[in-house]
């Protein structure tokens, strides 16, 4: 059943950075699904199309899709993943350190998801958190934390909280979703303590693009930032970047630790690095996305027909892990529940449900082993080495791994791991 959400969608005539009306398109991923997860396959179709602010270079969806439809009923867990879990306890240890935390002051996460990063924090215990999603705020409250149900504005947060300021505030892999910085960012600025430390940790767009990372692109992520236009749109809030490191968190991310404007912190080298660093990539040119997209283009039709190819030979294949942006590459490359006959995923709450958009059934991990398919189509495929690692004995029986990006290859094991493609 698919149903259009024409009524839920805006459409973009400015940039969400800085107001300019000078944007351009660059290139659509087609009318895809909404990421969710259901017994019946309902679907809401939404575009997926990409433009750029010619002033201030920020790449951002042209359409906002309505947030209530995106999250109120949320399907990722920072809980489910072991990489994940020590990403955001190194977070937590590094602003801890950062600001010299005292176990009376204040720490808040904006999309605080189930808990786990505020539950790494071992210096203070007046932590406080924030998230739409009605289903996952249950779990964050659970950990005894102090968790408000909603989108995050200064006014909710005085309201629930109290006038208090936080030496602590992270937005970790949720900036991107934002469609009005301007709220969001006059909030952290009234609620950061003059000494305090403003964290934001999402996907790089200059790796984004060097990795063929189109399933980074989905109807959650708006806005898609380059370190020159977050410098640009926190600079006109008096608010400055001292730090940034980039990792491979989610196929590429940087790391951004920001202060007040004229903070105690020195600003480090790796600042001037990385300004520097980012010119080579073009990003304020309209050829260099028209390239990535050929590039991904390209890849979709290659990961599609290797499929199709191994399919009509009697290859059984599953999706490995049932994701938002695993629904985005599977749409992409025209690939449904006739090519890859079940996805299985670690999220109990997924088991039983399809993916929309594909109808790929989800199954747990145990029932797959059991059957033994001859490929697994590695989703996350940014976890490769962790994931090569846990399924060495799936590899060793005669089972082969599929990761589509940054290119296709195909893990196998003859007497040592090998690719293939």
């Amino acid at each position: 059943m698919i149903m259009e959400v024409k009524k839920y969608i805006k459409i973009i005539k400015r940039c969400r950075c800085c107001n300019s009306d000078k944007i351009v398109r660059l290139f659509s991923l087609g009318d895809i699904a909404l990421s969710n997860f259901s017994k019946k396959c309902k679907k809401f179709i939404a575009p997926l199309q990409l433009i750029l602010c010619k002033n201030c270079f920020l790449v951002q969806l042209k359409h906002t899709v309505d947030r209530n439809l995106l999250y109120k009923n949320y399907w990722y867990r920072s809980s489910i993943n072991y990489k994940m879990r020590k990403e955001l306890q190194d977070i937590a240890e590094t602003a801890e350190k950062l600001v010299n935390l005292k176990k009376t002051e204040n720490v808040l996460d904006i999309g605080c998801n189930d808990g786990t990063l505020l539950s790494s924090y071992k210096l203070s215990k007046n932590l406080y958190g924030i998230d739409p999603a009605t289903n996952i705020v249950k779990e964050a409250k659970q950990k005894g934390l102090f968790v408000e149900e909603g989108f995050f504005n200064y006014e909710i947060i005085k309201k629930k909280f109290g006038r208090i300021k936080f030496k602590i505030i992270t937005a970790i892999a949720m900036f991107y979703d934002l469609d009005n910085f301007n709220s969001f960012l006059t909030g952290v600025k009234n609620l950061l303590d003059k000494e305090g430390v403003f964290i934001i940790q999402q996907n790089y767009l200059p790796l984004m693009l060097l990795n063929n990372a189109f399933d980074n692109i989905v109807h959650e992520h708006l806005t898609y930032f380059s370190f020159y236009t977050l410098q640009y749109l926190l600079s006109n809030y008096n608010l400055e970047i001292f730090n940034v490191i980039i990792n491979d968190i989610n196929g590429g991310s940087f790391r951004v630790y920001i202060q007040h404007k004229g903070g105690s912190r020195r600003v480090d080298s790796n600042v001037n690095r990385l300004q520097n660093e980012e010119k080579k990539f073009n990003l304020d040119k309209i050829i260099t996305y028209k390239y990535f997209f050929k590039k991904i283009k390209s890849l979709a039709k290659e990961i599609n027909s290797f499929i199709k190819r191994e399919r009509s030979k009697g290859k059984l294949i599953y999706a490995y892990g049932a994701s938002t942006r695993g629904n985005t590459l599977l749409q992409f490359c025209n690939l449904n529940h006739r090519l890859i006959k079940k996805a299985v995923d670690k999220d109990f709450y997924k088991w039983g449900k399809k993916m929309a958009g594909v109808g790929i059934p989800i199954i747990s991990e145990s029932e797959a082993r059991k059957i033994k398919p001859d490929y697994f189509l590695v989703l996350p495929w940014f976890y490769k080495n962790e994931i090569i690692k846990r399924e060495i004995d799936y590899l060793k029986s005669g089972g082969k791994l599929i990761f589509p990006l940054p290119n296709l290859k195909i893990y196998y094991y003859k007497n040592k791991i090998k690719t293939e493609y």
